[in-house]
């Protein structure tokens, strides 16, 4: 076992240097961690209209790869960086001696009421330590076991009375991964260069928020390293509806495969169609009299359903032959299908302007 601290070296310039601490009866232990960030600035005091140039370095000093390293950077409202909120960068897998560095421009929001002729602001870096435990001497994955850890450094960019926060955060190893594939909906083509972004929206000790980024490769898949948690999943691609998968949990040491994302060509304002078959999982027979409902999004099983113009909710009811049809925009959704007698059943589907796969959509249904 080997207890860790970040020690922070305060100043114009702010390095979070990673040290291991030897415990008493440990198997191994190490000197020193591998991983050295440094958050640096450009001046300490800009004018309102200036641009401050931060960097991140992220460098492995040690004699063994960190797995799946990723800064992620927060500008607070209050601020812009390119226009964005996140500045991030994922370094994956680090060799001894490998350096990765992101260097971004943050200013003023312009919408900020509190800003004068003549002022000036500041960057100040504040630190604190901060100690782990953790129960692996081998960064190089699943022979040493799977891990995670994080911290987070803030930045104060002060103006008169009023601090705004930029909040850096590093973590690396993982807990598990999400892998799967992004297509058309219509051809069935993989989807090369999708941006595919996880959300964290609760893990262990309560701490949520972190965002991590990827895309998919030429063959339309992808594969996401993340910390224990649960995550909402985006899907963004030119030409198409963006999609969001909801609720995916990322096990300790497990690799979850999410079905192929269909993606819709079009845009969300654009009208489509849906429908399918529901029957019975035993025996196939059709089940008629089905009602059935819509969210907007993968895998939403609470929440409100999907309305029309009107304000009323879209539903529609299994014929004699179990099917159904509905008039959606084009996107992602999960039916809701409720029948006396059975499990409720969530199962997601597409709303597309053409193709005949949209309307060939069917789940089946088990008995309560």
């Amino acid at each position: 076992m080997k207890l860790w601290k970040r020690a922070v070296t305060l100043g114009a310039a702010c390095v979070l240097a990673l040290t291991a601490l030897p415990v008493s009866g440990a198997a191994q232990t190490v000197s020193a961690s591998p991983l050295t960030v440094s958050i640096t600035a450009d001046k300490s005091s800009y004018a309102t209209t200036d641009f401050a140039k931060i960097s991140v370095s992220v460098a492995n000093k040690g004699a063994v790869t960190v797995e799946d390293v990723t800064v992620n950077n927060i500008v607070p409202p209050g601020l812009r960086a390119y226009s964005k909120t996140a500045m991030n960068f994922l370094a994956g897998d680090m060799a001894p001696g490998a350096q990765m560095t992101l260097a971004y421009q943050v200013c003023l929001a312009p919408d900020r009421g509190d800003i004068t002729s003549g002022q000036r602001f500041a960057i100040n870096f504040k630190s604190f330590f901060k100690r782990w435990t953790l129960p692996y001497a081998d960064f190089s994955g699943p022979a040493g076991g799977f891990y995670s850890m994080n911290d987070s450094t803030t930045i104060k960019v002060s103006l008169g009375g009023r601090s705004e926060t930029l909040t850096t955060t590093v973590f690396y190893g993982h807990a598990g991964r999400l892998t799967g594939s992004v297509a058309d909906c219509l051809s069935g083509a993989p989807l090369a260069g999708a941006a595919v972004t996880a959300y964290q929206t609760a893990a262990p000790g309560g701490s949520t928020g972190l965002k991590v980024f990827s895309a998919t490769g030429g063959d339309g898949t992808y594969c996401l390293a993340l910390p224990a948690g649960t995550y909402n999943l985006t899907f963004t691609v030119a030409g198409h509806v963006a999609a969001i998968h909801y609720s995916l949990t990322v096990a300790v040491g497990a690799t979850k495969n999410i079905p192929t994302i269909n993606l819709v060509p079009g845009t969300a304002s654009t009208p489509g169609q849906a429908g399918g078959k529901i029957t019975n999982i035993s025996g196939g027979a059709a089940i008629s009299g089905a009602t059935v409902r819509f969210r907007y999004g993968i895998n939403r099983t609470g929440g409100s359903y999907y309305i029309d113009g009107g304000g009323n909710v879209i539903q529609r009811t299994t014929d004699a032959a179990g099917n159904y049809s509905a008039t959606l925009p084009c996107g992602n959704y999960t039916a809701e299908v409720v029948k006396t007698g059975f499990a409720t059943l969530y199962y997601s589907i597409y709303s597309a302007a053409e193709g005949t796969g949209r309307f060939n959509q069917d789940a089946a249904m088990t008995s309560s």
